[in-house]
Parts: C-alpha cells; sequence; structure tokens
C-alpha cells in the first residue's frame, strides 16, 4: 500500500505529512538523505495508529432500595481496541428525580 506523502520545507526543516492514516500503516520509518557529498539515513522512528473506541450501550431500568438510592450503568462491554483506558460520562448528569427519567 503506497501512502500519500505531502513534503514540505518549514525554515530549514523538512518534514513529512501524512493524512487519513490506516492501522495498517503502523511501523517503523526512517528517513534516507543524500547529496553530493553522501548519504545518511536516519535512525528508525515508530508510527503508532490509535484507533476509536467502541461504545457498547444497553437500556437500564433501574430500581430504587429503601433508601432511594439505585445504581446503574449503561456500559455493554464497551472497549478500546487498543488498550486505552476508557472513561465514560453520564448525560444529563444525576442525581435524577424519584419518577421516571428518560
Amino acid at each position: 500500500m503506497a501512502l500519500e506523502r505531502n513534503q514540505y520545507r518549514r525554515g530549514d526543516r523538512s518534514a513529512l505529512a501524512l493524512t487519513n492514516v490506516q492501522v495498517s500503516a503502523a511501523g517503523s520509518y526512517s528517513v534516507r538523505i543524500t547529496n553530493l557529498f553522501g548519504a545518511v539515513t536516519s535512525s528508525a522512528a515508530l508510527l503508532a495508529v490509535n484507533r476509536f473506541p467502541i461504545a457498547l450501550c444497553a437500556d437500564v431500568v433501574a430500581s430504587a432500595d429503601a433508601n432511594c438510592l439505585a445504581r446503574a450503568s449503561v456500559d455493554n462491554g464497551s472497549y478500546d481496541p487498543d488498550g486505552d483506558p476508557v472513561t465514560f460520562t453520564q448525560e444529563p448528569p444525576g442525581p435524577y428525580p424519584w419518577e421516571q427519567t428518560r
């Protein structure tokens, strides 16, 4: 697979910008520079591609206890395919009134 490459100069630095990078492009990359005096190859740099987390939700009915408290989670096995931490927020934030809330 060939990557789209856009090379440009910024001051006295050259840079490579990759757009729309896919997971299959992850790996080690190096640069080889040549001129009239010879050639040099950089050490390898690792490109890691972080994927979006997978949100799996479920409808929940929570029954309150004698103190009018209940715990519930709409998480139904959400995960991050890269193993990064997954955090959850609740909208709208509680606490909720005693009656039914949708």
